[in-house]
């Protein structure tokens, strides 16, 4: 299912946590990088996008926030198929 929506996540652990440690991670972490699929594979100064504007995820306040949340998550991303009838009988 398509959709505009990414999580990401990634740790590096270490079991002493050394000042040394830290440095070795952050040289790791330095060597990350994200590109869309259409640029995959491209030497860096090849790479050009542009990053798309992204919604407010912003949680409003008040006993109904995360359903208010919810809902403007369902405008950008509906559903599909099957759950989409499943989600019509509410």
């Amino acid at each position: 299912m398509p959709n505009n929506s990414a999580l990401v996540a990634l740790r590096i652990a270490t079991y002493t946590e050394t000042n040394e440690d830290v440095e070795l991670i952050k040289i790791d972490q330095q060597q990350f990088d994200s590109v869309p699929l259409s640029q995959w594979g491209l030497a860096k100064d090849q790479c050009s996008y542009a990053l798309p504007k992204l919604a407010d995820t912003t949680i409003k306040a008040g006993s109904l926030a995360y359903f208010s949340y919810a809902a403007e998550l369902l405008k950008e991303n509906p559903p599909v198929g099957e759950n989409r009838a499943l989600l019509n009988t509410f």
